[in-house]
This record gives structure tokens, sequence and C-alpha cells, in this order.
């Protein structure tokens, strides 16, 4: 099953490292894993690379959405091909 989480960022909060952590646990054998972060990579970005995780970035302006953007994000998640959206 592949699977996509989308978040905000990639910063050393709560969100991101409960992300890191739920990757970290995941059986790679039944779950492929892609994360999206609508601005950059962040402080736990190579952290979810360093477990085999693609981590694509949209690169939005903080609190900025954009057209370009928001096709960015569409392109990302249609060449992840997922079965569940996260």
């Amino acid at each position: 099953m592949r699977i996509c989480h989308i978040i905000t960022g990639l910063y050393a909060h709560g969100a991101e490292r409960m992300l890191l952590k739920l990757l970290s646990a995941m059986d790679r054998s039944r779950y492929a894993n892609t994360v999206v972060s609508l601005m950059d990579r962040g402080a736990v970005g190579a952290a979810i690379e360093a477990l085999g995780v693609p981590v694509l970035t949209v690169d939005l302006p903080r609190g900025r959405p954009t057209l370009s953007g928001l096709s960015k994000l569409l392109q990302q998640v249609g060449a992840a091909r997922p079965d569940l959206l996260q």
C-alpha cells in the first residue's frame, strides 16, 4: 500500500516528531511511504529520508498559498500515486 503523508513543514515540533516515529515503526515490506512538506525539509526531513522514505517539498512561502504551489502539490501527490493520503 502506498501512503502519502502531507504535512505543513518538517520542523522539530510535535507533529513532525510523531510522523518520524510513525514512519520508523511502519513495516516497509507492506507500506511504501512518501512525505510531502508544503514548505521545506526542515530539521526532520533528513531523518525521514534516512529511513528510506522520499521527502518532497512544495516550497510554499509561510502562510501564503499560491496557485503554482497548489499545482506542484497536485503533481507530487499524483507522481506518488498513493492509495491513501494522510
